[in-house]
């Protein structure tokens, strides 16, 4: 009697996961034939956007605009999922496809294929790539400028 109860309470608890647990890691998503990358920091329960943007000649690593501030996500054995005011994202664990959806669009309508950071420095040195990456071309579009 009891080894049955303890084989069901293992189980349950090797399926359980819980909200923050991918606290500390981040991901890098591209879509085929789109240039600029979704990136996403997991902290405090919560995907922050990160992205480089262009302010005047400069090139900078920024957070996506506070108006797109995402929920806290949610965890399953399978799936992450949150939604921030443009829809609902769903990260597969297993192969690491980021589906994003709107209002109108079917689910995987727009779908990332992403890699893993399980160190936010790494993700952080891979973000200031893109920045330089970035500010490279913009500097080379002004090589000839005089002005």
């Amino acid at each position: 009697m009891i080894r049955p109860i303890l084989t069901i309470a293992v189980l349950t608890i090797s399926v359980t996961v819980s909200s923050g647990e991918l606290d500390g890691m981040a991901i890098l998503c591209r879509r085929p034939g789109i240039e600029s990358p979704v990136m996403y920091e997991f902290k405090a329960d919560t995907p922050l956007r990160w992205q480089v943007d262009v302010e005047g000649s400069d090139a900078v690593i920024a957070k996506r605009d506070p108006v797109f501030a995402a929920a806290e996500y949610t965890v399953s054995p399978s799936v992450v999922k949150w939604t921030d005011p443009i829809g609902t994202k769903i990260l597969d664990r297993t192969t690491l496809e980021l589906s994003m959806t709107t209002g109108e669009e079917e689910p995987s309508a727009r779908v990332f294929q992403c890699r893993l950071f399980d160190s936010i420095d790494d993700f952080q040195a891979e973000l200031e790539a893109l920045r330089a990456l970035e500010q490279a071309e913009i500097d080379e579009q002004m090589r000839h400028n005089r002005i």
